[in-house]
Parts: C-alpha cells; structure tokens; sequence
C-alpha cells in the first residue's frame, strides 16, 4: 500500500497488518531527516526515484517495527529479571529507566500492561506512561490487588493516575471505593495513600469516614492527613 500524506502526519499503513504507524511521531531524529528526504522523492518527477523511495519508505517502517519489538523484549526481559532478584543491580548494558522512557515514545495504549509491571521496579518511568492513559490503566492495576502484587506500589500509582483530568466517571467511582477499603488495610502506608487518595478523588459521602480517622486515629500524622484531605474534598 501507497503511503498517505495527511494534514496529521506522514502516515505509512502496511497492507498485512491492521494498523497504521505514525512514523513522524515516532522515528529517532536521523530516520526523521531520512524520513523527510524519502517525502521529497515521493514528489519527484522520475519515476524510478519515486520507486525506490516507496521501497525505502517501506524498509524504515520495518526498522521501525523491528526495533519496537527488541525493546519491548529487553523490556520484559528486566522486569522479570527484578522480579527475581529482588531489585538488585539489572546488570551491563541499557538500564530498564531507559528503555522504559523510550518505550513510552511510541504513544501506544497497548504497552499499558508492560508498564504497570513495570511499577514493581525501581524505574519511575512507567507511571509517567500511566498518566497518559488513565482509564486503561486504573482497572489492570485494581487487577492487581488481588494477586499478592506490592499493595503500597499500586496504591500510590492509583493516587497519581486518578488525578488526571481525562479519568471517567466509572474509574473515578471504582477507584474512589478502593481507597475507603485501604482506609482499613493492616499497612500503614497503605493507608495513607489511600486517605491521600480520597482527599483527591472523594465525596461529601466519604467526609464521616475520614472524620473518623481524623478524631480517632492512634497515628498523629493520619489524623492530620484526614484533615487535610476533608480540607480538600470541601474546596
């Protein structure tokens, strides 16, 4: 299939494949001077030069998809290997921040369960993705409770990802839920994401359960965290 220039971008669709790959967005800065060069002699009056430039167009569309493959490989590979060995040094070559950040350049809501594993490591890199794609993101990691998954981890991911603005109705209600029942986790920590959590995302309905915790916590620092909270749900 032919290229497509559109007013969005540089589209190149591959007939065997359900899908359509933004090289513009996505291609490093040197395939993108390539990319352009390969533009101009798709206008060219030679016939021959506009051939060879269909071929070539091709070719760094397959570049493109075969370095994506081999990222996300190594990426996987990483996270197991912390998994394993309890985040302990990821060894020689690229580091697992890296080709998280890189990963997260193609922009690809698919990739939102490589990065939810990803939590689970000491790269940040992952929840930065996350905030992006807030509803694909909050049910897999509800998911996650109910596999023996790091409850603190995913509670602070949870705290970050639903403040964002493009969360739905439905996420913002099944999220909100969540943290009245972290309110009573046997972790502290667990706990006062969850009051943070409230404070961001909660309702009048949920002011008596945190005046609760307000007057009658054994921690100082918790009772002044639903205070604080009660604070920002009244703004």
């Amino acid at each position: 299939m032919f290229p497509i220039i559109s007013g969005q971008g540089f589209i190149y669709a591959e007939p065997k494949e359900d899908k359509i790959v933004n090289l513009e967005d996505n291609l490093k800065n040197y395939q993108k001077n390539e990319l352009e060069q390969i533009k101009k002699d798709l206008n060219n009056k030679d016939l021959h030069i506009r051939g060879k430039a269909y071929i070539r167009l091709k070719l760094l569309a397959k570049k493109y998809e075969d370095a994506r493959r081999v990222m996300i490989t190594k990426a996987k590979e990483k996270i197991a290997y912390y998994s394993k060995h309890n985040f302990k040094s990821d060894g020689e070559g690229e580091s697992l921040s890296e080709l998280i950040e890189d990963i997260a350049d193609f922009n690809d809501s698919s990739l939102v369960p490589l990065f939810i594993d990803s939590l689970n490591t000491p790269t940040s890199m992952g929840l930065k993705f996350l905030k992006n794609y807030p509803n694909e993101s909050i049910p897999l990691i509800l998911e996650k409770f109910n596999d023996h998954s790091d409850k603190a981890t995913l509670s602070s991911a949870l705290v970050v990802i639903s403040k964002s603005t493009e969360t739905n109705s439905n996420n913002l209600s099944v999220t909100r839920k969540k943290f009245i029942e972290l309110t009573k986790d046997k972790y502290l920590i667990v706990r006062e994401l969850a009051i943070e959590g409230l404070g961001n995302i909660g309702t009048s309905e949920d002011i008596h359960i945190l005046m609760n915790i307000a007057n009658n916590d054994p921690s100082k620092y918790d009772r002044e965290l639903a205070k604080k909270a009660i604070d920002n749900i009244k703004k």
